[in-house]
């Protein structure tokens, strides 16, 4: 007979612990047979089980939020994450940029070698990686120069009137392509789930190594956002944004982010008026948001948009309007935490089965 875990049915309070049992998977989920290439798919439940590679995900989304997560959630808990762990994460954040097309390469997942395609949509996760390794060890001079390199490639295949990448410049520079595996293949050409979502990473980035361009490209894509995508109507246009609806959340996020870093009231005001408006077009006041907003007959949702939501309404407690400090607080004790699955025995049981 199993003995299943003694853990609380449902966890709406205690927020450590939530973090200790999240990092779990990022200590153990990792591809032995090539470099510990971190999985990105990980199924439980059938018609198959066990765990896969998508060609960007893999090396640059999970690699990139595995760094950040765990770096916080070390510092949060007190548990040591052994070295090794990030150790293999940082191969992965330089392997992806040793191609000569100058941004992070997809894998292909059949042969493993590099292919000369970029896809946009992780350019937040990899800046992620830098400020995670910076985190680590504020004089790593290799993630600072990575994070340069990075902040100088957006600078030059950016047009930040439009906030569209120059695909044709990029291509006859440096011979690689560019796509966006978000949703759809539209999505390439949405601010939102390119270079939108990268703001967050500049930030986080100039908190731990005040690097002046990184400050100047968060700004320079926020006023892009201000002009062309987050209005001052406070409305959600699935044309305007994107259809991935975490990239509208990371976007937000981010720019609530840098409004609270520098202290600029009319960022945070445009923040504030998506949050009254826009925002319940797509998801509910506990936190709750649909994963894409083409979905018409399924109501997937994706929690990293409730914490998206959940750091901008503390960007904007801080600057003053508390009562999103109680939705920051709604989301964490109705949503946030009550998703998080406790015990995953039955999980184990049946990918050891396989």
């Amino acid at each position: 007979m199993v003995e299943f875990p003694k853990y609380v049915k449902i966890n709406d309070l205690d927020l450590v612990m939530a973090i200790r049992e999240g990092m779990n998977p990022m200590l153990e989920w990792y591809d032995k047979k090539h470099n510990n290439l971190p999985y990105f798919w990980n199924y439980i439940s059938g018609p198959k089980y066990g765990n896969s590679h998508h060609k960007s995900y893999s090396c640059v989304h999970s690699m990139g939020r595995w760094l950040d997560a765990l770096v916080n959630a070390e510092a949060i808990t007190g548990e040591v994450v052994p070295q090794e762990i990030y150790d293999q994460l940082a191969f992965w954040a330089y392997e992806i940029f040793n191609n000569d097309t100058g941004m992070m390469a997809n894998l292909n997942v059949n042969t493993f070698e590099w292919e000369k395609v970029c896809d946009l949509h992780n350019l937040r996760e990899a800046m992620y990686a830098f400020v995670a390794l910076l985190k680590k060890n504020p004089n790593d001079q290799k993630a600072k120069k990575g994070a340069e390199h990075l902040i100088d490639m957006v600078d030059r295949y950016t047009d930040f009137e439009t906030g569209n990448w120059k695909t044709d410049l990029y291509e006859r520079e440096c011979g690689g392509k560019v796509e966006c595996g978000a949703s759809s293949e539209r999505e390439v050409y949405r601010f939102s789930s390119t270079l939108g979502r990268y703001i967050g990473g500049l930030v986080r980035l100039y908190m731990v190594y005040p690097y002046d361009k990184a400050l100047d490209q968060a700004i320079r894509l926020t006023d892009t956002a201000l002009k062309n995508v987050l209005l001052d109507d406070g409305e959600f246009d699935r044309e305007r944004f994107a259809e991935h609806l975490h990239s509208t959340s990371s976007m937000i996020s981010g720019i609530a982010m840098l409004g609270s870093l520098i202290q600029n009231q009319e960022i945070l005001c445009r923040v504030k008026k998506f949050m009254e408006n826009g925002y319940y077009q797509v998801a509910t006041d506990f936190g709750w948001c649909l994963e894409n907003d083409k979905r018409v007959d399924n109501w997937v949702g994706e929690i990293n948009n409730t914490g998206d939501y959940l750091e901008a309404c503390l960007c904007l407690g801080k600057a003053g309007y508390e009562e999103y400090y109680d939705r920051a607080d709604k989301m964490i004790r109705c949503h946030l935490l009550p998703s998080q699955l406790l015990d995953v025995s039955f999980i184990e049981t049946v990918i050891n089965s396989v």
